[in-house]
């Protein structure tokens, strides 16, 4: 008990796959000037920085690729957006 109320505390510096979606005015992807990566900003950028600070992981941001979003299960059995890395990987 005592190891995952310290593990849910402490995230070790893990990565956690996350998908975010860019939605004005909270989630924003900025193009920096210097040609780096993009970066998300607004309201859900800072919480996710604030939490990934607190709990101690990396924040390694998913897009789907196909653009759909949350996506869809379809009923052949595939899916879309977010729910395809969810089906692919269990």
């Amino acid at each position: 008990m005592v190891c995952l109320l310290r593990l849910s505390q402490d995230l070790g510096g893990r990565a956690l796959r996350i998908s975010f979606f860019e939605r004005t005015p909270t989630a924003m992807l900025i193009a920096p000037k210097d040609g780096g990566p993009s970066k998300f900003a607004g309201l859900d950028a800072w919480l996710l920085r604030l939490t990934a600070r607190y709990l101690n992981f990396r924040v390694v941001v998913e897009q789907p690729q196909d653009k759909n979003g949350f996506g869809y299960l379809l009923e052949n059995g595939s899916a879309s957006g977010t729910f395809s890395h969810f089906v692919r990987e269990n």
